[in-house]
């Protein structure tokens, strides 16, 4: 397989992620509660309880990760293989749907996050065009990738 490809299909992967995990959450949870019931019958505590009804506790940090993960992907890759923006964008768009349903429905009241770690994405994210820029100059220039012209290197003493 062709790089393009494999970074294409990892942005397709990533794509359809977000969906795929909160559609399998709230099924799991399903389970987890009726294996709950049927092993503690009569032994249930109230805590107990509370922590099989919930859901799973909700990580910021991996989600703030992923869409890193996808932005510095689009903006590196993007000048060779455009198709990688709209790939992003859909990215965006569902992780951003699919964590507001997470949290508003199966996911616990999240922790008291600091805004560190958005700062630092958004200091990430003011070199992309940088990453973007010099990315593109190099693949726009390089007549290998385009035109699929091989250029000899110069043999020295016919070697």
């Amino acid at each position: 397989m062709e790089i393009g490809g494999l970074f294409i299909t990892r942005m397709i992967i990533l794509t359809i992620g977000p969906l795929i995990e909160a559609a399998s959450a709230r099924p799991a949870q399903y389970v987890q509660q009726l294996l709950f019931r049927r092993i503690t019958k009569n032994q249930k505590s109230m805590w107990d309880y509370y922590k099989s009804e919930v859901g799973k506790p909700f990580f910021l940090e991996m989600n703030t990760f992923k869409l890193g993960n996808v932005l510095l992907m689009a903006f590196m890759f993007g000048p060779g293989i455009p198709i990688m923006f709209p790939l992003a964008l859909l990215f965006v768009i569902f992780n951003e749907s699919s964590l507001r349903f997470q949290l508003a429905y199966q996911c616990r009241t999240p922790f008291k996050y600091s805004s560190a770690m958005n700062r630092s994405l958004i200091r990430l994210c003011a070199f992309m065009p940088v990453l973007y820029s010099s990315f593109g100059l190099w693949m726009y220039s390089n007549r290998q990738i385009y035109d699929n012209a091989v250029i000899p290197k110069s043999h020295k003493n016919g070697l």
